[in-house]
């Protein structure tokens, strides 16, 4: 049998890191925790499987996995007793009592020898989503799990993430993958023209998993770039239509948080491909949405522009960090400091 993976574990960029995990895995020098830092769809769930796969693999291949054998078949259907994916943060409108009772029950399940693999491996995911109580309860069970448990930890940023759940893992921090790689990747995978291909790397902002899912879905590229048309058309509306614009996101944050965060880094690409328009870069935009940036791009500068992307990264991180946040007075002010 012939391993489908090698040292990039079937990772599409962030080689170094896949490097550095498939050398621990040949020579069994694994460490109990991992934390793996950046944005989302950029391949962190998926190598958190390939990790499961790899320490349950029953084929002899250097410690990778063959993922054709049963255990690695079973742990990608989800289906197997010992791998479990839980997302902490997306228990968010329970009370906390729940959540905190999950992980005491963690607790438990880590001190169960494995039931048909070699290694009970416990993903967590999106822990920048997780609250301060649960944190302390995932600090004990992080403490001295015994050698037959990994835990692979993923989140989009570590601010928010407490220093004593850091320091008890091996942290990895992704970056965005290049347009050359992802240009490689849909056309030789997804069997798409190398035109489409580069369209979706530069909307992607570097989003591997984003890419992959736009070119197998076209709706998803149509809507955001009805996001996008319809965010810079809002850009040269007077102060009131800027604050009904901010107004209306606000209103889906409760009913759909993901999708009010991902309009607000929408906001960022569109502010980042203003500033290479601006500066003369033409290789990295859409030739659909040159007239739109020749309209807009005369009305700001790069200075305004990088004070509109770290306004909207702000209002990312209230909208992240705090329990009860006021996505309405959030938006106001958003849309206040871009009018300005």
């Amino acid at each position: 049998m012939i391993s489908k993976t090698d040292e990039t574990l079937g990772i599409i960029g962030n080689t170094a890191i896949t490097h550095a995990l498939s050398s621990s895995l040949r020579d069994g020098s694994l460490s109990h925790a991992y934390i793996l830092i950046g944005p989302s769809k950029i391949g962190k769930a998926t190598l958190a499987i390939r990790l499961a796969q790899s320490v349950n693999c029953v084929v002899e291949n250097q410690g990778l996995a063959c993922l054709e054998c049963s255990q690695c078949t079973r742990i990608a259907a989800m289906n197997h007793a010992d791998v479990e994916i839980i997302t902490p943060g997306e228990e968010a409108e329970t009370d906390t009592s729940t959540r905190i009772k999950r992980l005491k029950e963690l607790e438990r399940d880590v001190a169960l020898k494995p039931y048909e693999g070699k290694k009970k491996v416990f993903i967590l995911r999106d822990l920048d989503d997780m609250r301060n109580e649960n944190f302390n309860v995932l600090l004990k069970v992080l403490e001295e799990p015994p050698a037959d448990v990994l835990f692979v930890l993923t989140a989009n940023q570590y601010e928010y993430i407490p220093g004593t759940v850091l320091s008890r893992c091996q942290k990895f921090d992704f970056l965005p993958v290049p347009s050359f790689d992802i240009v490689q990747a849909l056309t030789k995978q997804e069997k798409i023209t190398e035109e489409k291909a580069f369209s979706l790397a530069i909307l992607s902002n570097g989003s591997i998993g984003w890419a992959i899912e736009a070119a197998r879905d076209d709706s998803i590229v149509e809507q955001y770039l009805r996001d996008r048309s319809d965010f810079a058309a809002m850009l040269a509306y007077d102060l009131q239509g800027k604050i009904a614009y901010g107004e209306k996101i606000a209103n889906l944050f409760w009913r759909d948080r993901s999708l009010v965060l991902g309009q607000l880094s929408m906001m960022i690409n569109w502010w980042r491909t203003m500033m290479l328009f601006l500066q003369g870069n033409r290789t990295d935009v859409l030739p659909e949405e040159e007239e739109s940036l020749r309209q807009i791009c005369g009305s700001y500068t790069v200075f305004g522009i990088v004070a509109a992307i770290k306004k909207t990264r702000d209002t990312m991180d209230y909208l992240n960090s705090i329990n009860n946040p006021n996505p309405r007075i959030a938006f106001e002010a958003l849309m206040i400091s871009i009018h300005s």
